[in-house]
């Protein structure tokens, strides 16, 4: 028996059998064109019906995996339609005086080269749009691949059993086929947890482990255990190994039914005191494990994501689409999208020119950069004002330090926005909350005079803690120091007290709010809520039913000192 490790995109275990997919390469149709104007009009007429091919895929899956996840192919026709890859792909054509299939290999190389220091999945992308291409100018000779390769060997080799995939790699439209052909998930060389391809698996339900570094073809009719929670693949496996993972699923398909049974119930302390649990979430594909286990709501939306491993920012078209998906996938619950914060260890390869200092944890960080690129921040605040009318919206701005230079800034900005949808018919939602996020000490120390111009708190304990303390926030010191620590309790405590005096929510969003040895405290300081990894959430609501508030209270306020009072 061999065992496999790799990347999980899934909790789940799949039991079954193994198909080796060849993935094409774009280098394998090299020819001397006989033509050189007739290789372009191949070239032309394929564009259009690789297009047409892109436009109905999404008209025909954005039901079945939500618009957020149906809107990477709309990204395929942006690339597609893009001027200077086909006056490449002509340039090559009449250079080398070859077919275009093999232009558009050497296109795409050209431009991977140009874009080294770019995430691989756009360059991945752009192979996929010239494999479709090529697909596309051959469709005469053979249908798709992998649907040949199963229909052949379905019969005899996949009667009652699972059907796993093994490749180097699989493509958007390689997993969008998956399902419609009877495949419960795969295996392949490359890829990561982030790709189009992986987030696309997750929000159809399969089970995969992707980047495993083997050549996988030695795969083939093989019998395989994939083990989501081991993120580990077993090959050939003995009769003990499969009667125990038969074992473990039926486990895991009881622990499903049991955390289901939780998350429907109340998030409620020992003495029935209710406090609220959010998710903290990167992307839409993040709801479905949120709901699951019982999220209130979305307490954290990090939009920078939006902007990372991309060559251009998002626009605001496509950001509204992703808004508007976020609300309608909470169904009313709030969610609280926090507006762009990027600086230190999160800037866009296309924003790094607008950054004059070495990054750091200091400096152009969160609303101090939106309001030195005050078109940066119109367009998102633009996007999220138009998507407010399918949902409970609630924007949050980061790094706050300065009240009126920033909150009050923003306040107008959205209200001129406002006036111009007026103006232009533009509909938005009429009862959007504004709130900041408490994690600078200046923030703590203006709490008072912000509260009575925000809607809501969230306390940001990750930023909060390192300047604080002057510590990294990922050393392993501060991590042991922060439980219980008096200094954050009672910063903690005096943005509850000047909230309360406004009649405000105070929410925590850091690391803190899923730390199980800081609950307590929490409770005691009188927190409403609670915003945490989505995995965390069925956890915080089982160690809460076990904590009393008033106990709790009575803690918090032997720790509390003269400090605090007045």
């Amino acid at each position: 028996m061999e065992k496999i490790y790799g990347i999980s995109l899934s909790d789940d275990i799949l039991f079954g059998k193994c198909v080796y997919f060849e993935q094409n390469t774009l280098s394998n149709y090299f020819a001397l064109a006989k033509d050189v104007e007739e290789e372009i009009n191949k070239l032309k007429e394929a564009a259009t019906i690789t297009k047409n091919q892109l436009r109905k895929i999404y008209e025909d899956n954005v039901n079945t995996i939500g618009k957020a996840n149906a809107m990477i192919f709309k990204s395929y026709e942006t690339i597609l339609a893009d001027e200077e890859l086909f006056k490449k792909i002509e340039e090559t054509v009449k250079e080398l005086k070859c077919n275009a299939e093999y232009a558009i290999f050497k296109a795409a190389e050209y431009f991977s080269n140009m874009l080294k220091n770019v995430q691989n999945e756009y360059i991945q992308a752009r192979k996929e749009i010239g494999l479709l291409l090529v697909e596309n100018m051959h469709r005469e000779e053979s249908n798709h691949k992998l649907s040949a390769l199963l229909a052949e060997s379905r019969n005899s080799l996949f009667k009652n059993q699972g059907l796993i995939i093994a490749s180097s790699s699989v493509f958007v439209s390689d997993v969008l086929a998956f399902p419609k052909l009877g495949v419960k998930g795969f295996i392949t060389q490359n890829g990561c947890e982030t790709s189009h391809s992986s987030i696309l698996a997750q929000s159809l339900g399969l089970v995969a482990l992707v980047g495993t570094g083997c050549n996988l073809e030695w795969l083939i009719n093989k019998e395989l255990i994939i083990s989501g929670p081991e993120a580990a693949a077993f090959v050939e496996p003995e009769k003990e190994t499969v009667k125990f993972y038969l074992k473990r699923q039926k486990e895991y398909n009881t622990q499903k039914q049991q955390q289901k049974s939780v998350a429907e119930g109340k998030n409620l302390t020992k003495d029935n005191v209710e406090i609220k649990l959010m998710a903290n979430i990167n992307s839409v594909k993040d709801i479905k494990e949120a709901n699951e286990n019982g999220a209130q709501g979305v307490g954290l939306f990090r939009s920078e994501y939006m902007f990372m491993n991309r060559v251009l920012p998002p626009t605001e078209d496509e950001q509204f689409e992703i808004y508007k998906q976020l609300l309608l996938s909470n169904k009313g619950k709030p969610v609280v999208i926090r507006t762009l914060d990027i600086g230190f260890d999160k800037i866009p390869s296309y924003y790094k020119n607008m950054f004059s200092e070495t990054p750091s944890a200091f400096g152009d960080r969160g609303i101090r950069f939106c309001l030195k690129h005050i078109d940066i921040f119109t367009e998102q605040l633009r996007a999220l004002l138009r998507a407010s009318v399918y949902g409970s919206l609630r924007i949050m701005l980061p790094m706050v330090s300065f009240f009126l230079d920033e909150v009050a800034a923003t306040k107008e900005l959205i209200d001129k926005i406002k006036q111009e949808f007026i103006k232009d018919n533009i509909l938005f939602g009429k009862d959007v909350k504004l709130g900041v996020m408490i994690e600078t000490p200046a923030a703590v120390m203006i709490a008072p005079e912000l509260a009575g111009y925000v809607d809501f708190f969230s306390v940001g304990t990750n930023d909060l803690l390192q300047l604080t303390f002057a510590m990294n926030r990922n050393s392993e010191d501060m991590r042991k120091e922060i439980a219980n620590n008096s200094a954050i309790i009672r910063m903690i405590k005096l943005v509850i007290n000047a909230a309360s005096k406004k009649n405000i929510p105070v929410s925590v969003c850091g690391a803190c709010a899923g730390d199980i040895d800081f609950l307590g405290s929490l409770v005691g300081l009188g927190v409403s809520s609670l915003s945490v990894a989505p995995r965390q959430i069925f956890g915080i609501k089982n160690k809460l039913r076990e904590i009393t508030f008033t106990d709790e209270l009575r803690k918090i306020s032997n720790k509390l000192n003269a400090f605090l009072e007045g």
